[in-house]
């Protein structure tokens, strides 16, 4: 998948994303991929940043959950 931003850019991520060779390609790239880690990850994140993510992640599901509530429940044809 072609990422189109510029460098320095942050991406978060929640733990499906955990994939350290694309992290590392990002990184080269000057892409910071924050992806939530799992308990049992061989590279886990400093509390700080699993804080940072879970915040900006809670963002992206409130703002989605909000435009949801404007759609239909059910399409009736």
């Amino acid at each position: 998948m072609p990422v189109n931003l510029p460098q320095g850019s942050e991406l978060l991520a929640d733990c499906a994303y955990t994939d350290y060779l694309l992290e590392e390609m990002l990184a080269e790239n000057g892409i910071n991929l924050l992806a939530a880690r799992k308990n049992n990850s061989k590279k886990p994140h400093n509390p700080c940043t699993e804080s940072r993510i879970a915040i900006g992640r809670k963002k992206v599901e409130i703002a989605f959950s909000d435009i949801a509530k404007y759609m239909p429940k059910k399409i009736i044809q």
